[in-house]
């Protein structure tokens, strides 16, 4: 990875930790493409000297690498989680609501509650936390 874009990937959470924020949580989710099944979302925050130059889209990585970097950020993570939202939420909810509705409930398993969310997505999503 170039170092402009080590920089890049950083960005937000070096601008956050300056202005105080310890506890930034970056959540993603995974199955929104899929006709059948759950969705799932993830939660990590990491100290703010956390880095993992590894770290980045995980569709540009080899399963092999994302189950190792998936082993090393539970192990330098301050806390991290893993959610599932069930068919029966995304038909209640639709898929769109049954994402966020799982992106929260890795806000509310998270062991000291996160000062700020990073959520990956095109949407200003106002109602976490």
């Amino acid at each position: 990875m170039k170092e402009n874009q080590v920089e890049d990937r950083l960005k937000f959470e070096r601008q956050l930790w300056s202005e105080g924020y310890a506890r930034v949580m970056g959540l993603d989710e995974v199955g929104r493409g899929c006709l059948a099944g759950p969705v799932v979302a993830a939660g990590v925050v990491f100290k703010p000297e956390t880095d993992i130059p590894e770290i980045r889209d995980s569709k540009s990585i080899s399963e092999k690498s994302r189950l190792l970097l998936a082993e090393q950020i539970k192990e330098e993570a301050l806390f991290w989680t893993v959610q599932e939202g069930s068919i029966d939420e995304i038909n209640e909810l639709n898929i769109l609501w049954a994402s966020l509705h799982t992106m929260q409930k890795c806000v509310d398993a998270a062991s000291l509650p996160p000062d700020y969310l990073l959520v990956d997505g095109n949407r200003y999503i106002n109602s976490l936390i």
